[in-house]
């Protein structure tokens, strides 16, 4: 793709729409999520999970996101974080491979965030590519 600059970035982010993505792509990603969602659920019921949904807990000052398996919303933050954490608890999130990037330090806060604004999945799924 070659972006040098921070507007040209800037400009990708911006213009990126659901439909110019590859439908190979798009399978890819749900593929991606489906994983993470299971990965998050299975790390819910384990010790480190609920230790991350007890601080989420303790953190819900402002209602905004929920914590998988939870049953509360709290911060954006605590949020992604508790969900993030518990994706990763059992290692059977998806191994990076061939992206070479763990995906849930992308979905965890765009989950928060697209629950928060009541994004679309088109909406989100354009997210997590421009995080990723």
């Amino acid at each position: 793709m070659g972006l040098k600059t921070t507007r040209q970035i800037a400009e990708y982010a911006h213009d990126l729409k659901f439909d110019a993505l590859p439908s190979a792509m798009v399978e890819h990603i749900k593929d991606i999520v489906m994983g993470y969602m299971s990965s998050t659920l299975a790390g819910s019921i384990l010790p480190i999970g609920r230790i991350a949904t007890q601080y989420a807990r303790s953190q819900a000052t402002s209602p905004q996101a929920g914590v998988f398996g939870g049953g509360f919303k709290t911060t954006l933050e605590a949020a992604a974080m508790a969900n993030a954490t518990m994706s990763h608890a059992t290692e059977l999130e998806d191994v990076a491979f061939p992206d070479g990037l763990y995906t849930l330090t992308v979905l965890a806060p765009v989950f928060a965030i697209a629950e928060h604004r009541r994004m679309s999945g088109k909406e989100a799924i354009e997210a997590f590519v421009v995080g990723y």
